[in-house]
C-alpha cells in the first residue's frame, strides 16, 4: 500500500488551529477559514471532516458556554493534534466523516414536500410512489453509512482515532515533540 506524503508544515498548522478551536481561542468560522486545505496529505482532510461533527456550522461560534466541548470531546481534540503533529501516515480507509446525512435529509424534505402537492393536487394515490421512493431512498443511504461505518472501525481501533493502534497513540504520547499542556491524557 503506497502513503501518500505527510505534509508536515501543514500538520503543524492543523495541530495548533485543532488547540486554539479547542481552547475556545478561535471560532468555527476561523478554524475554516485558516485550515490547510488543498494538501494532499489524506489526514488532513479526515480531520476535519472528524472536528466538523462537534460544532454548528450554521453561525459563527467559539466552543465554549452551551458549545463546549464535554471531556471526551476535549480529549478527542487533544488526541487529534497529537496525531497531527506525529509523522505517523493516515492508514484509515476513505471516509466521508459528514456523511451523506444532509444530503439524505435534504432529498427527504424534497420529497415530502413532493408527497404533499402529489397528495394535494391528485390524492392519496399519486403520493404513494414519492412515498415509496422516500422510503427506498432512506433505506439505502442508511445501508450504505453503516456499510462504510463498518468497514472504518474493522481498519483499526476506532477508540483512538486517527491513529490505527492504542499503541501508536501511547507512543506518540511519549515522544509529542511540543508537549502541550492539556493534552497529557491518560492512554
Amino acid at each position: 500500500m503506497m502513503t501518500a506524503p505527510i505534509d508536515r508544515p501543514a500538520r503543524d498548522l492543523a495541530a495548533n488551529l485543532i488547540r486554539r478551536f479547542r481552547d475556545g481561542e478561535i471560532s468555527n468560522d476561523q478554524f475554516e477559514d485558516q485550515w490547510p486545505n488543498g494538501s494532499e496529505d489524506p489526514a488532513l482532510s479526515a480531520l476535519k471532516g472528524m472536528i466538523w461533527r462537534f460544532y454548528d456550522d450554521r453561525y459563527e461560534h467559539t466552543l465554549t458556554w452551551r458549545h463546549a466541548l464535554k471531556p471526551e470531546g476535549r480529549e478527542a481534540f487533544s488526541r487529534f493534534a497529537l496525531f497531527a503533529d506525529s509523522d505517523l501516515p493516515y492508514q484509515w480507509p476513505p471516509y466521508d466523516f459528514v456523511g451523506v446525512g444532509g444530503l439524505g435529509c435534504f432529498i427527504i424534505t424534497v420529497g415530502i414536500v413532493a408527497a404533499l402537492i402529489a397528495f394535494f393536487e391528485f390524492g392519496w394515490m399519486a403520493a404513494v410512489p414519492v412515498v415509496i421512493l422516500l422510503l427506498w431512498l432512506d433505506w439505502r443511504t442508511h445501508a450504505r453509512n453503516d456499510r462504510a461505518q463498518r468497514a472504518l472501525e474493522a481498519a483499526g481501533d476506532f477508540t483512538v482515532w486517527p491513529f490505527v493502534q492504542a499503541t501508536d497513540y501511547r507512543m506518540a504520547q511519549k515522544t509529542n515533540r511540543l508537549k502541550t499542556p492539556g493534552d497529557q491524557f491518560k492512554p
